[in-house]
């Protein structure tokens, strides 16, 4: 069984044009979102 660590992060951006998909309700501002699994030997993405 292999094992790794999730992490998640919302980085700040401008308000797009097509703000639907990019507004943060929980941060009252537009975001990227950013998930990243990193395995836990060879610590790789």
């Amino acid at each position: 069984m292999e094992y790794g660590i999730v992490d998640a992060t919302q980085i700040p951006i401008q308000r797009p044009k097509k703000q639907k998909k990019s507004y943060s309700g929980k941060r009252k501002s537009h975001t990227f979102k950013v998930q990243a699994l990193i395995h836990y030997r060879n610590q790789k993405f």
